[in-house]
């Protein structure tokens, strides 16, 4: 649809883009500020490497990709698949997700504040990438976060419901002030998963928090309908 090198200028109002695979490239480092647009693509709405990107008011549709060491700040928009690599960066604040699935890999951090989303694959975490998630609600018709990835994933004060809540089988967890239920299983904890649970409630139709391994676990202040 567009594609934005480093030495242009661009200003995006009230605009409508289509593209049968990337709605908008940005290439360069520069700082770009979009507000009340409409990105339909087949495959990847918006695509940046070192860029800052900053949308508001907007409707994306695709899959957005954050490569290199590039960022992307989604706010009050309407948003589809986020895939963050490299040493991206995302954030998505009072916004609505819908999607297939969020992927965040290589060692990119992706933060959802005050947002919902509803997802068909839920949010996969690996390698080294990182994922904090707060004052939010998040729904999966499958697992509703994947982590098998070395570092921290933080949910704090939000909800989230799916077939299957957690399935953390490594790297650090951190659940608190949240409600985590699963029509299966609210939580599973394979050995290699560090978790602190702090004032969680878990709801499931079957187990409430399956647990793998040898090691001692210790939880405190938690509430468990299964």
């Amino acid at each position: 649809g567009i594609e934005i090198r480093d030495r242009a200028e661009i200003e995006l109002r009230g605009v409508k883009v289509k593209s049968g695979e990337t709605g908008v490239k940005i290439e360069g480092t520069r700082k770009r500020e979009f507000k009340g647009i409409e990105i339909e693509s087949g495959e990847i709405s918006i695509e940046t490497e070192g860029s800052e990107i900053e949308i508001r008011e907007s409707v994306i549709e695709g899959r957005g990709r954050i490569k290199g060491t590039g960022s992307i700040e989604i706010i009050d928009s309407e948003v589809g698949e986020i895939k963050a690599e490299g040493i991206g960066r995302a954030y998505v604040g009072e916004s609505r997700i819908n999607a297939e699935m969020i992927e965040i890999g290589d060692s990119a951090e992706l933060e959802i504040r005050g947002s919902e989303a509803e997802l068909e694959e839920g949010i996969e975490i690996a390698e080294h990438g990182k994922l904090m998630i707060r004052g939010s609600r998040i729904e999966s018709e499958g697992y509703v976060v994947e982590h098998k990835g070395k570092e921290a994933v933080k949910i704090e004060g939000s909800e989230a419901s799916g077939l299957e809540g957690l399935m953390l089988i490594s790297g650090e967890s951190v659940i608190e002030g949240s409600t985590i239920e699963g029509t299966k299983t609210g939580i599973e904890i394979r050995d290699r998963a560090e978790i602190e649970l702090r004032g969680v409630k878990v709801k499931s139709g079957e187990t409430g928090v399956k647990i793998e391994g040898t090691r001692k676990r210790e939880f405190k202040g938690i509430e468990i309908e299964s």
